[in-house]
């Protein structure tokens, strides 16, 4: 009976020790459900936070392709304006090399680089010059009409030029 008594009292206190342990061990694992759900919470927030980083990510994406295409129209514009602005750039080197010939072959002499020049001085230009004269030309030259009707049908050449500077200055 006493080895009844002692091993009543032996599984008694590992019954305690049992009922101890399963305490703590209970304790620990509400630690633990307590962890778990504070960790499951961030992890619900992380995802929603990586849901609206990836939303925002396309949209950055999509943006950037929009930048990207209209930064390849507008150097697509450029590059046009470029060629346009090159072409009229090398007509104008054209008409400024014509203009020096015309400047060269015009003679020292020449009427426009007179001190004594007059307004018949214009009919040297090529708009009149060795042309015969012309209704659009005396309207160009209205204030001389009266004055050149009496030539009309006459080619315009020097002598006709000096004769009206001469008598009609």
């Amino acid at each position: 009976l006493t080895d009844t008594k002692a091993s009543k009292e032996e599984i008694s206190d590992q019954l305690n020790r049992s009922e101890i342990n399963l305490n703590k061990k209970s304790s620990e694992l509400e630690q633990v459900r307590a962890y778990l759900g504070q960790t499951t919470g961030q992890l619900t927030e992380t995802e929603t936070q990586l849901n609206q980083t990836e939303i925002k990510l396309n949209q950055t994406e999509k943006d950037m392709e929009e930048v990207f295409s209209q930064l390849n129209q507008t150097e697509k514009n450029l590059e046009e304006t470029r060629t346009h602005l090159n072409e009229i750039l090398a007509e104008v080197e054209e008409l400024e090399d014509e203009l020096k010939e015309i400047k060269k072959s015009i003679p020292e002499n020449d009427c426009f680089r007179s001190p004594n020049s007059s307004h018949w001085d214009v009919l040297y230009t090529t708009s009149f010059f060795e042309k015969v004269v012309t209704e659009d030309m005396l309207a160009v030259l209205d204030e001389s009409r009266k004055k050149l009707e009496y030539f009309k049908g006459m080619r315009v050449m020097e002598g006709l030029i000096e004769f009206l500077k001469a008598h009609f200055p």
